[in-house]
């Protein structure tokens, strides 16, 4: 298992009304931009999807749902995110929606995240570096926490115990060694039981809405599903996140943000009313066109 690494959750199928895996590969070439050394992965519904132009020296693993399609019935593939937890090939696992890019380094989030087992935001910024308060007005009339899905983390904390030998000299002797059983590898399942009870909230999210019957999201709505499976399981002062996972949230400070605000992209940066937006940024499945985000992907070179 890999210490690190990006997982991007994205799928097209027949009625997509957007491109959500060019959306991926957008956001995968920037994380690759200023961090190399970070390894990335598609995890999707289905691989025939892609296009070769958009896996080549980009995803280090193409993930399909290793437990079918949850949502095939109303062809939601939201009610899948909980495998993800099941199919990381990495200890520490940053996960993104497609709609996001990463304009910045990496490392220091993934340092700064690494003692904690489960964080979800719960501020943003705005284009201008200013900090906001989640306020999502459903999960306050129901008293439940605020917190942001588009981005967030999960630690499986694998703990290597030594029973005889514990020295290795690079990645390829210590798997020998696990191999033969010189180090035995074993997993804290600390956080196994929240993505239990998200499997059960995301496949049958209308019997989760049926406990709240005056103020209850009028879809689908994964951020309400993840923040009743955190209160229900009294984890919210476990998944705080002291700012580890701030990012920029265009779309959800203004939804339309990219019709009322002026923005310009050169040489592969963004600009919003003439503030430099760097970092993670969430922009909302409406926002750039393909050429735009190709901009970004490409850092302006053609």
């Amino acid at each position: 298992m890999e210490d690190k690494g990006v997982i991007i959750f994205a799928h097209n199928n027949d009625s997509s009304e957007r491109d959500y895996l060019f959306s991926a590969w957008a956001c995968a070439k920037t994380i690759k931009n200023e961090n190399a050394n970070i390894p990335i992965s598609l995890f999707t519904k289905d691989k025939d999807f892609l296009e070769v132009q958009h896996i080549e020296d980009i995803y280090d693993h193409i993930i399909e749902f290793p437990f079918g399609d949850a949502g095939h019935e109303d062809n939601n593939t939201l009610t899948n995110l909980y495998q993800i937890y099941y199919v990381t090939p990495y200890k520490q696992t940053l996960v993104l929606d497609a709609d996001t890019l990463v304009l910045g380094k990496l490392d220091g989030l993934f340092a700064a995240a690494r003692r904690h087992d489960l964080l979800f935001p719960h501020a943003i910024k705005d284009f201008k570096n200013i900090k906001h308060d989640v306020d999502n007005k459903i999960e306050a009339k129901n008293n439940l926490p605020q917190i942001e899905t588009s981005i967030w983390y999960f630690n499986k904390n694998i703990i290597e115990s030594t029973e005889r030998n514990a020295s290795f000299h690079d990645d390829k002797e210590r798997a020998e060694k696990i191999a033969r059983g010189d180090i035995k590898v074993t997993i804290e399942n600390n956080i196994e039981p929240f993505f239990n009870l998200l499997e059960l909230y995301l496949r049958d999210h209308n019997t989760v809405y049926k406990q709240f019957e005056n103020d209850r999201p009028a879809e689908y709505d994964k951020n309400f599903l993840v923040s009743v499976a955190v209160d229900n399981l009294d984890l919210v002062n476990d998944i705080i996140d002291h700012d580890i996972l701030t990012y920029t949230d265009l779309s959800l400070i203004d939804n339309d943000w990219y019709k009322n605000l002026n923005y310009w992209i050169k040489d592969g940066k963004l600009k919003i009313e003439n503030y430099n937006v760097t970092g993670i940024i969430h922009y909302g499945k409406h926002a750039f066109n393909y050429g735009e985000l190709d901009q970004l992907a490409r850092q302006g070179q053609i």
